[in-house]
């Protein structure tokens, strides 16, 4: 088997796979938030939901200006070898995530907030994801935006982020050592 690696920058908000996962893992509960705010607010019985509201408003604004400034892409190491498909961060984006959750676990030990720990540890627990070939069980080939997804299970994806000149070569590889049981979509597109 011919093994392939290669790094790549993926820009957050221009690539259509992590404005999607954004979209349900920030907009989704902001939005409900910000809906049942507002629905109180309407109400009118209190000012403390138009406070809220503002809040709300504000915070969401603030990570929407503070998250491209601080990752403004995802900074990947791509491999895909005899054993299986690995996806980690480049070191320097790692060593940056890593600091990040240092300060998030200080602050709350300071604050007496266990599960903002928790939160900060599990935002850097999937910074090295390798799949075993045998393990995927769904591929999606997605040539018109340059990339694979491929999957072991629900909580078990990786995003092959290809540059249109690789992309070919990546699919190739993935096919020919993908198990023939595994879920297949979008592969017309990329043969």
């Amino acid at each position: 088997m011919t093994s392939m690696e290669w790094d790549i920058k993926v820009p957050i908000f221009k690539h259509p796979i992590i404005r999607k996962q954004l979209l349900l893992a920030i907009g989704l509960p902001f939005g409900i938030l910000f809906l049942f705010l507002l629905y109180l607010a309407l109400l009118g019985n209190d000012d403390s939901a138009v406070y809220a509201l503002g809040f709300v408003s504000f915070f969401f604004l603030l990570c929407a200006i503070i998250v491209p400034l601080v990752l403004p892409s995802y900074d990947l190491h791509l491999a895909l070898g005899a054993d299986g498909v690995l996806c980690e961060n480049q070191p320097k984006q790692a060593k940056r995530l890593k600091r990040m959750r240092t300060l998030a676990l200080i602050l709350s030990l300071i604050s007496k907030q266990p599960s903002a720990a928790g939160a900060a540890h599990l935002g850097t627990s999937r910074l090295r994801v390798f799949i075993p070939w045998k393990r995927i069980k769904k591929v999606a080939y997605r040539a018109k935006d340059s990339y694979i997804a491929i999957s072991a299970g629900w909580t078990n994806t990786i995003c092959l982020f290809c540059t249109p000149d690789n992309y070919e070569q990546v699919a190739r590889l993935v096919r020919e050592n993908t198990q023939p049981e595994a879920k297949v979509t979008g592969l017309e597109a990329s043969s």
